[in-house]
């Protein structure tokens, strides 16, 4: 409901009482992120380019393109929401530029990441929202990115910000707090609090049987399941060899290559990178990138000195 006053189109908008209804049944997802698509396609084909909108439908589809697992086409869909709603609604252009960052860190590119939450936590702080339970998605994946960065002190100020929002959260759909709790999660594995981060990702799986089309989702929970056991100590569920392929892969990883362009440079899909990146965290106990890169050259499957191809 929060969200879907946000996005109150205004007064001089002449918009079908049927079309308003169901942006509200796509505000609040009720019957799931697939449905949430179809129904934000509908709203676009309804309505004239310049209406309301738009900007608020093509979130939505791209959100749901996201959570169902086709991230490419995704990604198209944000960036025209957040330039539909750069003047209209703050909050919506924030949210959607915090969907493309999480998108670019699940490819492996924090580079895209840094910069795109920086742009939504500057618009959040320029408009006055930093208030706004809504924008609680900002501060956790600034959190998230800041701690895999390595900047510490940013990551543990966004996770405070964040945590305080979250409390404040009523009614808001589950996809939403899912993905707040799990970057929030994902923040304080990178900054050595597992008793935050295994109370966070309880909550976000207890969250997942009301929204169970969001594939994305799942697969990010049970990630950070096996990263908590790893960092925790606990022996890898497997002490199984790279294969051929995860072993190509790992050569690629000491780079600043994306997920993408990695696979570009193998003849793979992003996809099979990121699957095979999983499988050598898992297999070398790491959460993270460089902490794979580093426990590979200390078990002598990377040159210590090379920084990779």
């Amino acid at each position: 409901l929060a969200l879907a006053s946000e996005l109150t189109p205004p007064p001089d908008c002449r918009v079908p009482v049927e079309t308003d209804l169901l942006m509200l049944r796509t505000t609040l997802a009720t019957q799931g992120v697939g449905q949430m698509g179809a129904d934000a396609r509908i709203v676009l084909e309804l309505t004239a380019p310049d209406s309301a909108w738009h900007g608020a439908a093509s979130f939505y589809q791209g959100v749901s393109l996201h959570l169902l697992g086709d991230s490419s086409a995704a990604m198209p869909m944000l960036r025209r929401a957040a330039a539909l709603t750069a003047l209209e609604s703050p909050i919506m252009q924030s949210l959607a530029l915090a969907q493309m960052a999480i998108i670019s860190c699940g490819d492996d590119d924090l580079g895209s990441a840094a910069r795109l939450i920086g742009e939504a936590q500057g618009q959040v702080e320029r408009c006055g929202l930093r208030e706004f339970p809504v924008t609680v998605l900002v501060y956790a994946v600034e959190a998230m990115v800041r701690a895999i960065e390595g900047q510490k002190r940013t990551a543990r100020a966004g996770t405070s910000s964040g945590l305080r929002l979250l409390s404040k959260l009523n009614s808001f759909p589950p996809w939403y707090e899912i993905e707040a709790r799990l970057a929030l999660t994902r923040a304080s594995l990178q900054l050595g609090d597992p008793e935050a981060a295994r109370d966070l990702l309880a909550q976000a799986r207890s969250r997942l049987d009301l929204t169970p089309d969001a594939a994305v989702l799942e697969a990010w929970t049970d990630q950070l399941e096996q990263d908590l056991i790893n960092r925790e100590g606990d022996p890898a569920p497997t002490g199984s060899p790279l294969t051929k392929a995860e072993m190509r892969t790992l050569q690629y990883l000491p780079t600043h290559l994306s997920f993408r362009q990695i696979g570009e440079a193998n003849d793979v899909s992003q996809n099979t990178v990121k699957t095979q990146a999983r499988a050598i965290y898992r297999k070398l106990a790491a959460s993270s990138r460089a902490q794979a890169v580093e426990a590979a050259r200390e078990a002598g499957l990377l040159d210590r000195q090379a920084p990779g191809p």
